[in-house]
């Protein structure tokens, strides 16, 4: 999805929680979406491939991620590993992090907020790719605690 895209449906989902609606669903030749406002005031995104009928499922989800803490994304938007492009990545798999060490940033709407560790551990995954999209509750980086 492209940014532009992810600013639009951002803003269609603001706007659907401000008015009180409960679902919208958007479909375009390149993609389709179903939101549902939950009681939380949370939106659930469920993309579908284009063309997808209400009853068809999403396409299948990735493999399971290691067992252990899991520090999740906050929000949706642009999941990185570094502070900059030529910089080293904030933790690899098998460093040890202490609780509130930067882990990661997640961009949305050109605000970089800064994901930090909530336990002391050793890294044992990182499930999210750096430079792409994370949903909402999407795990980022897998801690296993000391």
């Amino acid at each position: 999805m492209d940014e532009e895209l992810f600013i639009e449906l951002q803003r269609l989902f603001r706007l659907m929680h401000d008015r009180g609606i409960r679902e919208l669903a958007i479909t375009q030749p390149e993609f389709s979406v179903r939101a549902t406002a939950m009681e939380t005031g949370a939106v659930i995104v469920m993309p579908r491939p284009a063309g997808a009928t209400p009853g068809t499922p999403a396409a299948p989800e990735a493999p399971a991620a290691p067992s252990g803490h899991v520090i999740a994304s906050p929000l949706v938007g642009t999941f990185y590993r570094t502070p900059a492009p030529d910089s080293p990545p904030f933790v690899e798999v098998g460093d040890m992090v202490e609780t509130g060490q930067t882990v990661a940033i997640v961009e949305a709407m050109k605000v970089f907020n800064e994901i930090t560790a909530d336990v002391t551990g050793r890294v044992i995954a990182i499930p999210a790719v750096n430079g792409k999209l994370v949903q909402l509750d999407q795990p980022l980086v897998i801690i296993e605690p000391v």
